[in-house]
């Protein structure tokens, strides 16, 4: 029996931190050290690192950009499958 929830435990995730010491830490990141993250990243995901360099964020609205960004990559999928599927036929 200890050894069927030793084997049990090895699919749980760990605990998490609370969300307010989890925030702090990554919003005092940068994936680029010598850029500042443009503050409205935070909420986003993959915004927490902070990773903006040419401050696009700033100039176009974040939803636009996240609807662009599903977009192209939807399109590049669809692209990889017409290549594979061009190589059978």
């Amino acid at each position: 029996a200890s050894l069927l929830a030793s084997c049990a435990s090895a699919f749980l995730a760990p605990p998490l931190a609370s969300t307010q010491q989890q925030q702090t830490s990554l919003s005092a990141k940068s994936l680029v050290p010598w850029v500042e993250a443009p503050e409205g990243l935070g909420a986003w995901a993959g915004g927490e690192q902070g990773f903006d360099p040419l401050f696009l964020s700033t100039m176009v609205p974040i939803e636009w950009l996240r609807e662009a960004e599903l977009k192209h990559g939807r399109i590049a999928m669809l692209a990889t499958l017409g290549y594979i599927t061009a190589d059978f036929v």
